[in-house]
């Protein structure tokens, strides 16, 4: 008999956690013939199909895999939204005796989504002799990444201070409120 032999590296594809602003992130898998003989790959797809995931660069099916040669797969994860993502790498071939090959795949992103209640503060007409005047306003985070804020003002501006701490940690789904002086 004649010996066919598939093997694949790695048996599962994680991209793990990625976070804000993410480029098309690429991972391979290698399916390599360690048989004698060449073998056919007769289609690769991901089941379910997602739109975080795609296959790229793939050969026309069926493709044949001479003996000791390899094919590399590549996968792309570049997600339009937060969450966990999961699909599989199937990888069919007629010689298969187990069946298809099966191999995981996963990733997640997560990034901070940051608005205010108010964008401009009015303090109104104030006159020099006046008690300081503070306006609070608030910041949210509408994504799932916590983020450290440093607030500040911009330089030159001097009747203005920031009350709040002017460090802030502003977790997922989660708000916090600034207050702003004005000192005449």
């Amino acid at each position: 008999s004649v010996s066919k032999s598939l093997e694949y590296h790695p048996s599962i594809v994680d991209f793990g956690l990625t976070k804000c602003n993410i480029p098309d992130l690429m991972k391979s898998v290698v399916v390599k013939n360690s048989g004698l003989v060449a073998d056919t790959i007769s289609s690769i797809s991901l089941e379910p199909q997602t739109p975080e995931f795609k296959l790229t660069n793939l050969p026309i099916m069926p493709y044949s895999i001479s003996a000791g040669d390899s094919l590399t797969i590549n996968i792309e994860f570049n997600p339009s939204s937060e969450g966990k993502f999961s699909t599989n790498l199937i990888i069919n071939s007629p010689d298969l005796k187990q069946g298809p090959i099966t191999i995981p795949v996963s990733g997640e992103y997560r990034k901070t989504i940051l608005s205010a209640s108010d964008p401009i503060l009015d303090f109104g007409q104030l006159e020099t002799c006046e008690s300081p005047k503070s306006l609070k306003f608030i910041l949210y985070n509408t994504g799932t990444l916590a983020d450290t804020l440093l607030v500040n003002l911009e330089r030159g501006v001097k009747p203005y201070s920031i009350v709040s701490p002017d460090t802030l940690l502003l977790g997922g789904n989660d708000s916090t409120e600034v207050e702003v002086s004005f000192n005449p």
